[in-house]
């Protein structure tokens, strides 16, 4: 006995291709017992257009679609959340649509210039940033902040809770200041007398997409 195909046990995902002006989704071939006893002739994918309300057919049933991914190149809003669905059809008919997946329109943050690094206050350092010119999306905030700095050995590590980038407030104001004395710590980064303090920095957006790391800066 035939029947439309079932419910798919999986959800649409995220293809690397996706960022502020392209969606891309892919999904899983519908197989066995889940095609309903018929050969599968179509894939039906659903979409709230990024309005968030009712689900409208984006493809595969006027015209029949076999691919397992969609690329959305036009129309694409930067930082707007898109629902998604997809069911299969076969000779019986539309089968029952997969659970909603949704994806927002963003991408990595964009590689920051240099920290800046001044000696502000006797045995202290002010590190200093800007935040990177592409955050990813239209209206998408930048949560985290990576600031590293090098020990002795080479090595980089982040100072907390002097220069803690998950801080909200030294995310708010792109800095944070480092004593000295905590850089010259033996059991931690063992700087000393001419070395060079060395940082580098990179950010993570609320989707959350990390950028590449800065070049390190010096002082």
């Amino acid at each position: 006995m035939e029947v439309p195909p079932l419910k798919p046990p999986t959800i649409p995902r995220k293809g690397w291709a996706t960022n502020e002006n392209v969606i891309e989704i892919f999904y899983d071939n519908i197989t066995g017992s889940l095609t309903g006893g018929s050969k599968i002739t179509s894939f039906g994918i659903l979409w709230d257009q990024g309005l968030g309300g009712a689900m409208t057919v984006l493809k595969g049933v006027s015209t029949p679609n076999m691919a397992l991914t969609v690329l959305l190149d036009t129309g694409i809003t930067s930082g707007t959340f898109y629902k998604f669905q997809y069911f299969g059809i076969n000779q019986q008919g539309q089968g029952v649509p997969s659970d909603v997946f949704t994806i927002r329109a963003v991408t990595f943050p964009s590689k920051m210039n240099q920290p800046d690094i001044a000696y502000t206050s006797p045995g202290e350092y002010t590190v200093s940033w800007t935040p990177p010119s592409n955050k990813g999306a239209v209206n998408i905030a930048i949560t985290y902040y990576e600031v590293l700095f090098m020990r002795s050995d080479g090595s980089f590590a982040e100072l907390k809770p002097d220069c803690d980038g998950s801080d909200p407030a030294v995310v708010l104001v792109n800095s944070c200041e480092v004593p000295l004395d905590r850089l010259t710590d033996p059991l931690t980064f063992n700087l000393t007398q001419g070395d060079r303090i060395i940082v580098k920095i990179r950010a993570t957006n609320e989707e959350p997409l990390t950028s590449v790391y800065s070049n390190p800066s010096t002082v």
